[in-house]
């Protein structure tokens, strides 16, 4: 996302705001606020009040977009469109890479412009900025047609394999096959299935799955005897007839173990041998469409944005602990925590032991440390989450009974969000957390520690009563919803209520998720059990919340047993 329309969005979000309130919430520079706010006067997106106050009024319409873009475009493919492979490649400097062009087919030599062509006039363009440029890109160049996955895969193949990458025919004297990998995985798939469909058969299927590349492609399109030439090298003929006569149905066609806690079948397929390949049908696997949507989302990015393009088709008898080492090295070199890393390793270790036929990866190659939560904490002190509160009060009073209830319960903001009025159980002093807003979407809980009753203090029970005549109704009945009773947006809070509320309180600066910390040491504060706090808290074992919060247990004196009752 451009500066601009971050900043635009932002602008939408606060509705009338100030340039020094647009320039601390956006943490932009001053002279890209001060742009942005000249430019998008001058578009009528947002208007002066005053010498230092603005309002938001809409955002640019989609046509003057494309109109602006195509013409931007035009005059990119201007500058970037060769005549000659020489316009973007110097034979002098890049003489290897000159060579290996020269060599291949015209119709490989095309397909290779292309891409060097959309790489140097896209550029810098990331996300949906990216998807607009290609939509644009397509309608003006239906000959030089691709799509954003397209993109992405050769730009990455590209920077690190060079041109050879590009051409079907992978360059000069090359052993590789001519096929791209993407289709004969695809024939390998309906090759070697239970279903026995011929190889002519599956020729066709291939043909009606890929038909650009057919076309780009022409007569150049491998032949039967190509890919079978292929699928005899990667596997003995005994292992092809096995695969074609299995009479059990296999999910995904792929079939090993289930990842994590799971029995084996007896099966060990030596289909995958990648870790491109293991990490795509790990993604896909059972283990996966069980996870919570937030679980999976953060698996897919390890997976796609840091695994692959590292280990991409390394296969995976040889992804070793001295390999595991490298990788660390390479990550902490980046600039990641230790912590960071061991995410993306627990990951790669499930997926190497998975669908490995070779020695299985340890634990012990995770980095080994123990970890000091305390210094992530951000813990205020009675008095100063009394001054937070009292300044919601006073200048957000729509925001004071969703911030009380986060100090009162420790919920996630999620959970927060996600709660309805059925989730107060007013005669019992409880909140049920059961569910959990996740992109718009209620999700239940599904570990057994995380659904739990909350115990909640009389305080909060009186501020919950007076918020239910007060606050917006709407047909699924949230405690916090929106100004149109729907489900409220996470970030939106965060930046027009909980920002604001913390710098106007003056209390040292925190973050949302800190709430749940300061919730734990005032339980703690008041010496109640540890079995307790962890029940409230939903952790998985009293030990998990004990290596937590240890340095606040040891510094306890307190001794109150009253639950928050009178303390905010």
């Amino acid at each position: 996302m451009t500066i601009q329309l971050k900043l635009l969005k932002l602008a939408k979000n606060l509705n009338k705001f100030s340039f020094d309130e647009l320039l601390i919430i956006s943490e932009e520079s001053e002279e890209s606020v001060k742009a942005f706010i000249n430019e998008a006067v001058e578009n009528k997106n947002i208007k002066q009040l005053g010498e230092d106050d603005f309002v938001f009024i809409s955002l640019p319409r989609p046509e003057q977009n494309i109109k602006k873009e195509s013409r931007l475009l035009k005059i990119g493919a201007r500058t970037f469109r060769p005549e000659k492979i020489e316009d973007i490649i110097d034979p002098k400097v890049q003489k290897r890479e000159y060579e290996i062009f020269k060599a291949a087919k015209p119709y490989a030599q095309n397909k290779a412009l292309k891409y060097l062509l959309l790489f140097k006039a896209a550029n810098g363009r990331t996300g949906r900025e990216l998807s607009h440029f290609i939509e644009i890109w397509n309608i003006n160049y239906p000959d030089y047609k691709t799509s954003r996955v397209s993109y992405y895969q050769k730009r990455n193949d590209y920077l690190r394999d060079g041109i050879s990458s590009l051409l079907p025919n992978y360059g000069i004297n090359s052993t590789k096959s001519v096929i791209p990998d993407d289709i004969y995985y695809k024939f390998r798939e309906l090759y070697l299935s239970p279903k026995k469909i011929s190889a002519f058969k599956c020729m066709s299927l291939l043909k009606n799955m890929f038909p650009e590349e057919v076309i780009d492609m022409g007569s150049s399109f491998p032949s039967l005897k190509t890919f079978l030439r292929r699928i005899n090298k990667e596997f003995k003929k005994s292992e092809i007839e096995y695969f074609r006569n299995m009479s059990i149905k296999i999910p995904d066609f792929i079939k090993t173990q289930d990842p994590i806690n799971s029995k084996e079948t007896g099966v060990k397929s030596p289909i995958i041998k990648t870790f491109k390949e293991a990490g795509k049908h790990f993604l896909k696997s059972d283990y996966c469409k069980n996870l919570k949507p937030s679980t999976l989302f953060s698996y897919k990015g390890y997976v796609e944005n840091q695994l692959t393009p590292y280990f991409h088709e390394t296969p995976l008898t040889e992804i070793t602990e001295e390999k595991v080492n490298e990788f660390k090295h390479t990550m902490l070199n980046d600039g990641l925590s230790t912590s960071t890393v061991n995410k993306y390793i627990d990951i790669l270790i499930i997926i190497v032991n998975t669908y490995s036929a070779g020695d299985k990866l340890p634990d012990s190659v995770k980095f080994n440390y123990e970890r000091n939560y305390y210094q992530d904490m951000r813990i205020l002190e009675i008095d100063e989450v009394k001054k937070l509160l009292q300044t919601a009060k006073k200048y957000y009073p729509d925001f004071y009974p969703l911030l009380l209830t986060a100090v009162s319960t420790g919920m996630s903001r999620g959970e927060i969000l996600g709660l309805t009025w059925q989730d107060i159980l007013w005669e019992n002093k409880q909140i049920q957390a059961r569910k959990s807003l996740y992109k718009g979407a209620l999700v239940k809980h599904r570990t057994r520690n995380s659904i739990r009753n909350i115990d909640i203090s009389e305080d909060l029970i009186v501020v919950l009563k007076e918020w239910q005549n007060d606050c917006v109704k709407g047909e699924k009945d949230f405690v916090f919803p929106n100004s149109e009773g729907e489900a409220q947006d996470p970030d939106n809070m965060i930046k027009r209520r909980f920002i604001p509320t913390v710098k106007k309180s003056a209390v040292p600066p925190i973050r949302f998720i800190d709430l749940r910390d300061i919730y734990a040491s005032l339980l703690i504060k008041q010496n109640l059990p540890l079995i307790y706090i962890q029940e409230q808290l939903g952790h998985s074992s009293p030990q998990v919340t004990a290596e937590r919060y240890k340095f606040l247990l040891e510094k306890n004196q307190v001794k109150n047993l009253n639950i928050l009752d009178g303390v905010l």
